[in-house]
């Protein structure tokens, strides 16, 4: 339904020098398609270029190279496709507090979509807005209540609900349990998981957390300073990760184990800037097992049983020990 090819993103900053702009490599090609049901998740590092792809493929940036096609056109072409992109694909973002308005009512949060998005009559909007909020496990009454009357979790529900409106069939989930406790985590992964299978939507998920990319994602997306470094099913990438940055990225999950000794860091080292990005192999300058060739040549993608790695060194010895089993 959506295919993203070849998507490069570069933007232009203020440099050292006056009139002398440096460019800041925020995505640098990577390609994905995204189908009814299916969920798409995007892993990786501050900075590694997960939250510019999803912008992309919302329209909210248009891209340096490369496109998004939704149905097999352009979403860039005319403003036909663009109003159709934002009926389709809808988002849900990290902050749900600041996603909302906090002089707006649930109720007129959603009625604002249903008024503007996908023109509703009065009445309709105001049969439809009890039907959003029981879609996401909310009581019809709270549409009276402003958004800081809510907790975290029912936040984050209206958003949900709010996307859910103009009747989308992909969602970009950007961090969508990052600002919430443990257990309303929990609540908000199984309301996806029962949307997805419900309505059958597709979901580009960015998330830091493994256990949700696991719970959620059939395909993973491995990214490292603008470029894709593994590529492939989620449990294969996961239990059998072959580039030594998703085995650091696994290796870094904290395990609830008071009996587990602690370890040094799996990586060391900040990501470099993305305006003077490493040449060759971008992860030379942080992995391990580096070797000159790294510094010199860019990598290719190499196929390993239905997963791609962009390594010239992939590892062949590809278990993750206790770490990967723990994981979700």
């Amino acid at each position: 339904m959506l295919e993203v090819t070849d998507l490069v993103m570069h933007f232009r900053v203020a440099g050292d020098l006056p009139f002398v702009p440096r460019v800041v490599h925020a995505v640098d090609g990577i390609s994905f398609d995204v189908d009814s049901g299916k969920t798409v998740g995007i892993v990786g590092e501050s900075g590694s270029g997960k939250t510019t792809v999803a912008r992309c493929v919302l329209a909210l940036y248009r891209p340096t190279q490369g496109d998004v096609l939704l149905e097999g056109k352009s979403i860039f072409k005319s403003r036909q496709a663009l109003r159709r992109l934002r009926r389709t694909v809808q988002a849900v973002f990290q902050d749900p507090a600041g996603a909302l308005n906090p002089r707006f009512t649930v109720g007129r949060t959603i009625a604002e979509v249903l008024r503007f998005a996908v023109p509703k009559e009065r009445r309709e909007r105001r049969r439809m807005i009890p039907q959003l909020l029981e879609q996401v496990g909310l009581h019809e009454s709270l549409a009276q209540k402003l958004p800081h009357q809510l907790s975290g979790g029912q936040q984050q529900r209206v958003s949900v609900a709010r996307a859910l409106a103009t009747e989308p069939r992909i969602l970009v989930l950007d961090e969508p349990t990052s600002a919430l406790d443990v257990s309303l985590q929990a609540q908000i992964v199984n309301l996806l998981t029962d949307l997805r299978e419900g309505l059958g939507l597709g979901y580009i998920l960015i998330t830091h957390e493994l256990s949700i990319i696991r719970q959620l994602s059939e395909w993973l997306i491995v990214m490292y300073l603008g470029k894709p470094a593994e590529i492939g099913p989620t449990g294969a990438v996961i239990t059998s990760p072959r580039h030594p940055y998703t085995r650091a990225l696994i290796a870094s999950v904290l395990l609830p184990d008071p009996a587990r000794q602690w370890e040094p860091p799996a990586l060391l080292g900040e990501i470099p800037s993305p305006t003077k990005p490493p040449s060759g192999c971008r992860f030379h300058t942080r992995c391990p097992s580096a070797k000159p060739l790294c510094g010199e040549l860019e990598p290719q993608a190499q196929a390993f049983s239905g997963t791609q790695v962009w390594c010239h060194y992939p590892v062949d010895d590809c278990s993750t020990e206790a770490n990967s089993s723990s994981i979700g």
